[in-house]
């Protein structure tokens, strides 16, 4: 037990000197956005509970404040000696703070540890973000919202909320011909509490490539009157880490009902050539005036269902599955419409 100064966060962190010891990737083999690296996180998140006799019987890695006596307990997520290792709580500082309109910023090869988000680019005009790192802040990785942006290669682990997200809220038609737009191209957005990267109210996005995986909810969401399209994406096991609450688990997920005060009219999410392993759901869309157009998109081994509509619609044109609980999944009025091509004669 140690006594703190101050925790800001309830996150805590514990941080490895070896700096490759945290979490190891599941396939040896490994995925070229992995960038080689033999392990995912640099370091190991501990989980907050209510007491230190939780912290025995919980098999996560977890730590307990005692704000009256200002101590706190963890335990290691080795399982040795905790005094052993290093601690910290994200908060603070940004990497960088967006804030004006008429501001266009562009970084390239900028790494942002620990900080309250890990680039803020809210209301700026446009932002480029190449060979960037946001790892393990408070809240988003990279924010985005009233903006519009280009993040390439670009790389968001283990943040307190989503790897990338980016908002764009009115309440005045008139605004609506505006909106945000966004381009991704491979992204790695991993260990994320809630989504590897969602777009939210009008934003339009279209993703090149990425790799989205073992985020505590989605790989990539789009929600409450986002527009986007995917090409050649990989997202994988998402919605099953220690997070515990609240999850759903789509890989390519479309979620949320439009708000008609902003002019939207439905979420939409179009897919090509994409792959989903291993998510609780591979494609889904899963609210009312929600719409997944998937194009020779593949699934395997989902845990509960390849393609799910409920209230939603997905429409399939020649995709396949492989080893999943349930294929087609239709709920609430939800529809999963089918088009499987021939091939064309000589």
């Amino acid at each position: 037990m140690a006594t703190v100064i101050q925790v800001c966060s309830d996150v805590l962190c514990q941080f490895y000197k070896s700096q490759r010891k945290a979490v190891k990737n599941s396939n040896p083999q490994g995925f070229r956005l992995q960038r080689g690296r033999s392990h995912r996180l640099y370091s190991t998140r501990l989980w907050p509970v209510a007491s230190i006799a939780d912290i025995d019987s919980d098999s996560r890695p977890t730590w307990y404040y005692d704000s009256a006596a200002q101590k706190i307990s963890f335990s290691a997520a080795d399982g040795g000696d905790a005094s052993l290792n290093t601690y910290c709580t994200p908060g603070g500082s940004s990497g960088v703070l967006g804030g004006a309109s008429a501001t266009d910023i562009s970084i390239q090869g900028i790494e942002s540890w620990y900080g309250d988000t890990g680039f803020n680019f809210n209301n700026c005009g446009s932002y480029e973000a190449v060979d960037c790192l946001a790892f393990g802040a408070r809240d988003n990785g990279i924010a985005g919202d009233m903006s519009t942006g280009v993040e390439i290669r670009c790389e968001s682990a283990a943040n307190g909320n989503d790897g990338s997200n980016a908002h764009h809220q009115t309440t005045t038609l008139e605004d609506t011909t505006r909106n945000a737009v966004f381009l991704k191209i491979d992204a790695w957005c991993h260990d994320n509490y809630d989504d590897g990267d969602s777009l939210h109210e009008r934003c339009q996005g279209t993703y090149l490539g990425g790799l989205f995986e073992y985020n505590g909810n989605r790989g990539i969401a789009t929600a409450f009157g986002a527009h986007v399209t995917v090409r050649s994406a990989y997202s994988r096991k998402n919605g099953q880490n220690s997070r515990g609450v609240g999850i759903t688990g789509e890989g390519f997920g479309v979620i949320g009902v439009t708000d008609g005060g902003e002019g939207g009219n439905g979420t939409q999410m179009e897919c090509y050539d994409c792959i989903s392993e291993s998510d609780n759901y591979g494609f889904a869309a899963h609210s009312f005036g929600n719409i997944v157009r998937a194009f020779n998109c593949k699934t395997i081994d989902a845990l509960i269902a390849a393609y799910s509509a409920s209230e939603g619609d997905v429409y399939l044109q020649d995709c396949r599955d492989s080893g999943s609980a349930t294929v087609k999944l239709e709920a609430l009025g939800g529809t999963i419409t089918v088009n499987n091509g021939v091939a064309v004669a000589w």
